[in-house]
């Protein structure tokens, strides 16, 4: 009997699983960097829908976690912005990819970091190179997710790859400052 590709299910741990151990996942994602949601709404949340309670050792009590995490919120939101400074970006992107894999967070949720770092990258003649790297690796990681959801993804990774000036951005930072 073939299975379609919507009953499989893929399991991320942010940590080896003992055997025998119970296995919890997240509800509400308060530890993404891209969502604003704090780990008290997220808490509140599982209750009210769930009558889920946190345990003391969830990482939503984890205070150096949190502090981690929420430094990371913070760099996401200024990775972009009006009147950015792709430097700064990129540098802003690199640090944030590095506590992403320190927190060991989810690497599906680690694509829109990559991309943006594309998207940066690609701006300048002198970034290309780095901006071509991000969005090889945001291909081979959504190439890894066995999900219909990501074949879109993979194809215009793939694209952006073969012909980055595809990209609405592609050197934008060098055209507009060679008009100035």
């Amino acid at each position: 009997m073939a299975l379609s590709l919507a009953q499989v299910k893929i399991l991320y741990a942010r940590r080896d699983i003992k055997k025998g151990e119970e296995i919890c996942f997240t509800y509400v994602g308060f530890d993404d960097v891209g969502e604003r949601i704090t780990p008290e709404m997220s808490r509140e949340e599982l209750q009210k829908r769930w009558g889920i309670v946190c345990d003391e050792n969830c990482l939503c009590y984890d205070k150096k976690y949190i502090q981690k995490l929420n430094y990371g919120k913070e760099l996401d939101t200024a990775i972009v912005g009006p009147g950015m400074n792709p430097s700064v970006s990129l540098a802003r992107v690199n640090k944030l990819l590095e506590l992403e894999k320190e927190l060991n967070l989810l690497q599906v949720r680690m694509k829109r970091t990559l991309f943006d770092g594309f998207q940066i990258g690609i701006m300048r003649k002198k970034t290309m190179k780095l901006g071509l790297d991000y969005v090889n690796e945001a291909y081979e990681l959504a190439k890894r997710i066995a999900h219909p959801e990501y074949n879109g993804l993979v194809k215009m990774y793939k694209m952006y790859m073969e012909l980055p000036s595809a990209h609405t951005v592609y050197l934008l930072h060098d055209r507009f400052h060679k008009k100035c």
